[in-house]
């Protein structure tokens, strides 16, 4: 057995205070689903949600006041569910990574302007699983 990991493998390392380091990555897509060039073998990943560069970091997160200390004020979970006659979705806003796909993608079922701001009957379930699976940070979750 050996402690040495797998060249294969990919890795993610959050910097305090700053980006997600992630090495071993060789493909990655942007939110329209597009390809991203990796040129480096480790990569810097915005995690203040500020960098003109995303989803790369650029450093902005030294001048903003991003913090990566949790808030004990906040909850570490929560969770809401919102049940349609066919599908509920799930809502962890404490995850969000805020890449908007479902807002952008199905404005029928998530209204953000809106309370409640999810309709689970405002489209077919298909569409709904569709968007909610291509939630990057997994806030978004659906059960039939």
């Amino acid at each position: 057995m050996t402690d040495k990991p797998d060249k294969n493998q990919v890795t993610i390392e959050p910097k305090e205070n700053g980006p997600l380091l992630v090495k071993g990555l060789k493909t990655l897509k942007d939110a329209q689903g597009n390809p991203v060039e990796i040129k480096k073998d480790v990569i810097a990943l915005c995690r203040c949600g500020a960098s003109s560069n995303k989803p790369f970091c650029d450093g902005t997160h030294k001048t903003n006041g991003f913090t990566s200390a949790r808030e004990i004020s906040k909850p570490l979970d929560r969770e809401r569910a919102y049940r349609g006659k066919s599908i509920t979705v799930h809502d962890n806003r404490t995850i969000c990574s805020h890449a908007a796909y479902c807002v952008k993608e199905l404005k029928t079922v998530f209204k953000k302007d809106a309370q409640p701001w999810i309709n689970p009957d405002g489209d077919s379930v298909d569409a709904i699983i569709r968007v909610v699976e291509k939630c990057p940070s997994g806030a978004l979750s659906y059960e039939i």
